[in-house]
């Protein structure tokens, strides 16, 4: 099976999952590594391959948001080709609308990102074409969520599947592991690390947990914002037995799989919408939907007991299982699209 990757560059987990199940031999990466998004802006893409020439030679066609940068992707989207053509969203931006509409494009695979739905119009799109007001039923006990994820009702993108949306399919996130060797000595009772920014809750908690040092003085605790040099951030990974992650722009982080992958038990903040081979509580992950339900599981699981153990090793078992790249490309597209 011959696949063109057109705007995945090499060093994605979307690459790495292609490659793992089908061969790099089998993949053609069409778009630089080095460029960003400029949709409005589209260049000239190098064709040294002579990919253009032979569209008619690939089993499948993948496109994401770097696409627009190519002068061609019209061409290519069009072209007359029976492979089928997807389109992989792991963003949330407006100028994507038009492709999703597009009769070319067989299936439209959507991560679910809420950080850029500010205005009106973009919100009232991206909630009835990819999320769909008639999916709100599972949503409807869930708790409200503060801050910029205000909405009447947050649809899971995963219910009720309809004749509008049958090209829609759901598209978790994850991190590609590193091969480090486990750490047997556990430094850090919590670990807390993320970009903080202007995300809302990832601030709140930053603050909880910062605080939350003098009044857990005999636990040690790693919190800091995000950036700090990778071989300290996988340091300390290593070497903590729990480790907190708060939605981001999404309210799927890389953390919720990049902790357990490397044996930390996850504190996960609840969500309220479904995800594919989700966390369970008290096997995979323990949940909290407040500071008060993070510190209560962060004394019963870590500092008067050791049962975070078994939380870490469910984590790991489910990352591995159902998370990795190649794990994720196989269930959550290449069995969808060849169904």
């Amino acid at each position: 099976m011959k696949i063109l990757l057109h705007g995945v560059h090499k060093k994605h987990y979307i690459y790495s999952g292609f490659s793992a199940n089908l061969g790099a031999k089998n993949l053609t990466s069409y778009l630089p590594y080095n460029y960003f998004v400029r949709h409005n802006d589209p260049f000239d893409i190098s064709d040294s391959d002579g990919v253009l020439d032979r569209l008619d030679s690939f089993d499948l066609i993948v496109f994401n948001q770097r696409s627009f940068m190519d002068k061609n992707f019209k061409k290519i989207l069009n072209c007359d080709t029976s492979a089928p053509k997807i389109f992989i969203d792991i963003e949330d931006d407006f100028f994507v609308r038009n492709i999703y509409h597009s009769p070319q494009i067989k299936y439209y695979i959507k991560r679910e990102l809420y950080s850029h739905m500010d205005g009106s119009v973009m919100k009232t799109w991206m909630l009835k074409y990819l999320y769909g007001s008639y999916v709100y039923e599972v949503m409807r006990d869930s708790a409200p969520v503060s801050g910029s994820y205000s909405f009447p009702a947050l649809p899971s993108f995963l219910a009720v599947q309809s004749s509008e949306r049958k090209k829609l399919l759901p598209f978790s996130t994850t991190v590609e592991p590193v091969k480090v060797k486990p750490s047997t000595k556990k430094e850090y009772d919590l670990f807390y690390c993320c970009t903080v920014g202007n995300v809302p809750d990832r601030k709140k908690y930053y603050d909880i947990l910062l605080g939350a040092q003098s009044r857990y003085q005999k636990a040690r605790m790693f919190v800091k914002p995000g950036g700090i040099p990778k071989d300290e951030f996988m340091k300390s990974v290593l070497s903590s037995k729990v480790g907190v992650s708060v939605r981001g722009g999404g309210f799927v982080a890389n953390a919720d799989w990049e902790l357990p992958c490397y044996g930390v038990a996850l504190l996960l903040q609840r969500r309220p919408l479904v995800v594919p081979w989700d966390h369970i509580d008290g096997k995979t992950a323990l949940l909290f939907g407040s500071s008060d339900e993070l510190f209560e599981k962060f004394e019963k699981y870590v500092l008067k007991s050791d049962e975070w153990k078994e939380i870490a090793k469910g984590g790991q078992k489910l990352y591995y299982a159902h998370h990795t790249p190649q794990k994720l490309i196989k269930e959550q597209v290449i069995d969808k699209v060849f169904k």
